[in-house]
């Protein structure tokens, strides 16, 4: 049976250190829709947000063919969320349709809290947060924070509001794996 971990919250909630950390325990393979994205923008660096939305759609497709052709996978990317804006992130509604096994691992953590870690990273040029002025982005994260978890599978929550403690969390998800026959 098909299964997938989906690595969940808001931007800068600590995903991808999540995720790698799961993918290197459990042994899976990990995708990040942040690798598809930053290859298509070291070969074209979008100028404009519209140009770089159509970026991350292609993306999003390179990613969803990716991902449907493993049969164990950790996800991470910034999921389209619940409610809201429903023209930002990753959409979800295939994840099911590919994985009839889900385990879903939420990063619980303020808004607050990440937009500070958002303020203070640095990422690749094409992601243009150069741009977004730090009013707009405190205020689009306490949007998006209504939105998550996706509860599109088991739900495990880990709080990453402080410094947080993987060491038990791939146990949690190995013993749900086994016992949900995930």
């Amino acid at each position: 049976m098909k299964r997938a971990i989906v690595v969940t919250g808001l931007p800068a909630s600590g995903k991808t250190t999540v995720a790698r950390h799961l993918a290197a325990q459990l042994g899976y393979p990990l995708l990040d829709k942040d690798d598809f994205l930053e290859a298509l923008y070291d070969k074209q660096l979008p100028e404009t947000w519209g140009a770089r939305r159509a970026l991350s759609k292609i993306s999003d497709a390179q990613f969803q063919e990716h991902a449907s052709l493993l049969d164990r996978v950790v996800l991470v990317s910034h999921w389209r969320p619940t409610c809201g804006r429903q023209d930002t992130g990753t959409p979800t509604q295939w994840l099911r349709d590919r994985f009839p096994s889900l385990i879903e691992v939420y990063c619980k953590c303020s808004p607050e809290t990440a937009t500070t870690r958002f303020l203070s990273r640095t990422r690749h040029p094409g992601h243009r947060d150069q741009d977004r002025k730090p009013e707009d982005l405190a205020e689009s994260l306490v949007q998006l924070s209504n939105g998550y978890p996706l509860n599109i599978g088991l739900l495990l929550t880990i709080d990453t509001e402080t410094e947080f403690d993987l060491s038990g969390l791939a146990d949690r998800v190995a013993v749900e794996l086994g016992r949900s026959g995930v």
